[in-house]
């Protein structure tokens, strides 16, 4: 189910975990948090989807995406 999955989309970003975020029971934790990003980080690696690393403010992260889509070409998969 997930490799069919991996084809349904156009771009994957991936928050890196160098934010404050609401700490929940499967995630708590500053060590949680970096097995549980390596995990993530190591699954798209294996499943041979790239993704676009999003890092700092949200404002930085906001930016970064739709400067991203601006030059995205859907059609050839290209990104400028």
């Amino acid at each position: 189910m997930a490799r069919v999955c991996s084809f349904r989309y156009d771009l994957v970003f991936l928050c890196e975990d160098d934010f404050e975020y609401q700490e929940t029971w499967d995630r708590s934790g500053p060590v949680n948090r970096m097995i549980f990003q390596k995990q993530i980080r190591a699954d798209l690696n294996i499943r041979k989807i790239p993704f676009i690393s999003l890092a700092g403010t949200l404002e930085q992260r906001i930016s970064r995406v739709g400067e991203t889509l601006a030059r995205f070409n859907k059609w050839n998969r290209e990104i400028a």
